[in-house]
């Protein structure tokens, strides 16, 4: 893993010309055509002690002067959801690790990113740093791949990023999707190399575009796929179900060259939040119950019904579909989320976590209505009645937590009370009389002063999620 980085500083800021309007779905792209214009998209031209980054005809060249180094650079957009992709190659040195950095924020020596590279002996990874510590253990460690083109091939690296969900490209071909249980946030794209235990390297980068991931899955859907391997097309299932145990129909398209599928199995990926039992399923398609809709389980495409339920109090459950043949050949998995929304009468569900050290939730109400924490971190206007309860949810391990009754204290039960684990929490929250509840929720161990007359309590320091309770 690259002990040390350099980030790219600011070029002196050419002239720019107007900058032409993108196609839809896309919304970065340079080739590198010339050096004015990949400055004018943000790319640095400067040198330091351990990296050198330069220009050539429709290339953009970083090289490494360092053992276990990386130098990354990009333009200073900001993409939450989307699909990126370069196509790069080694142009000097022995070895090189090379690819896209994603979602990058943060100050200089306490930056958050995701880095997803390839290696020049046919080697890929996905690792997370979050406030300047390498996560451990990596979400993806080095592993070997066949669609990788060693040394000092041309090969074209992709990812798509949807929340949680992280799917790894590599020469068009989907090799690997990754759920974080806890993403990063909003961040910028970048180019990256790295030398690993090499003391020199350069690696030189023909094109940066950025899409949406609708438009990224578009594009590349029509990669091959390797030889052998079944895929599936698409997959329809409801987006949010009652968790009452009852079967929903769902749809998996499918192809299969070798027209001998055998099973499906659906595993979850994801659950918010965790620790609740979700199991997986699946089938043979030797059952003569197997509902087709076009095709059957010799042909070469079709597709066919599948059934599933949850039971749970407002689950959000991700599940990954995977497609095997009787040779033992697999797909790769299909990601799909569902809320599981709670059933039970009078009952509020909130929902809060922790991302890039900054709280963020979501409320569930009584109707199954899911209300969002916008910028500004309150969600308010939440009608609650004597008699309903507020179940409280996170996937955090430890946070700081401050219920506020005000001077009705009577309002609710239990009331004016701190949390920082989950055990600390009540089974439930109930409202007793008319009135209003705030509940405030920030990162582990950020408590500002005492509060005035509850001597063992303190409010939580900024950034707050704020929760209204009230009529």
């Amino acid at each position: 893993m690259p002990a040390a980085t350099s980030t790219g500083a600011p070029s002196p800021t050419p002239k720019c010309p107007p900058t032409p309007a993108l196609p839809a779905g896309v919304l970065f792209s340079d080739d590198f055509a010339s050096r004015q214009a990949a400055e004018c998209n943000d790319l640095d031209f400067t040198s330091d002690e351990a990296v050198d980054r330069t220009w050539s005809a429709n290339k953009y060249i970083i090289s490494i002067k360092k053992t276990q180094f990386l130098g990354w650079d990009g333009p200073s957009n900001e993409y939450d959801n989307f699909g990126a992709e370069t196509q790069a190659q080694m142009v000097d040195g022995n070895y090189a690790e090379y690819g896209l950095v994603f979602r990058a924020s943060g100050a200089e020596g306490a930056l958050s990113y995701y880095l997803f590279a390839i290696t020049t002996d046919g080697e890929y990874y996905l690792f997370k740093k979050i406030a300047g510590k390498w996560a451990d253990p990596d979400p993806i460690s080095a592993v070997s791949s066949s669609s990788v083109k060693p040394g000092a091939a041309l090969n074209t690296i992709g990812v798509i990023a949807q929340d949680g969900a992280i799917s790894l490209y590599i020469n068009r071909v989907l090799v690997r999707t990754f759920v974080d249980s806890a993403p990063l946030g909003k961040g910028y794209v970048a180019l990256v190399a790295a030398t690993g235990d090499n003391d020199r390297t350069s690696v030189a980068f023909s094109r940066l575009t950025v899409l949406t991931p609708d438009k990224a899955k578009t594009d590349w859907g029509g990669a091959s796929v390797p030889a052998g391997q079944p895929e599936i097309v698409s997959l329809e299932f409801p987006s949010e179900i009652l968790g009452d145990g009852n079967k929903n129909d769902g749809l998996v398209r499918f192809r299969d060259a070798g027209g001998d599928i055998a099973r499906i199995s659906f595993d979850p990926a994801f659950i918010q939040p965790k620790g609740f039992n979700y199991q997986p399923f699946g089938f043979e398609f030797t059952n003569p119950a197997v509902r087709w809709v076009e095709g059957n389980a010799a042909s070469t495409s079709g597709a066919f019904r599948f059934s599933n339920g949850c039971t749970g109090d407002s689950l959000v459950v991700t599940v990954a579909a995977t497609l095997y043949d009787k040779a033992g050949n697999k797909s790769a998995p299909y990601l799909f989320t569902f809320l599981c929304k709670s059933i039970t009468a009078n009952s509020l569900t909130v929902f809060f976590t922790v991302k890039n050290g900054s709280p963020t939730g979501f409320v569930i109400d009584k109707q199954g209505v899911k209300h969002a924490a916008p910028a500004y971190l309150t969600i308010s206007d939440l009608h609650i009645a004597p008699g309903d309860r507020v179940v409280l949810q996170t996937d955090q391990p430890r946070f700081s937590l401050m219920l506020d009754c005000g001077t009705s204290p009577q309002t609710f039960t239990p009331c004016d009370f701190v949390a920082d684990t989950p055990a600390a929490l009540p089974g439930w929250i109930v409202k007793n009389a008319g009135g209003t509840a705030y509940l405030n929720i920030s990162r582990a161990d950020n408590w500002a002063g005492a509060r005035p007359g509850f001597p063992s309590q303190r409010y939580p320091a900024d950034p707050v999620l704020r929760i209204g309770l009230g009529d």
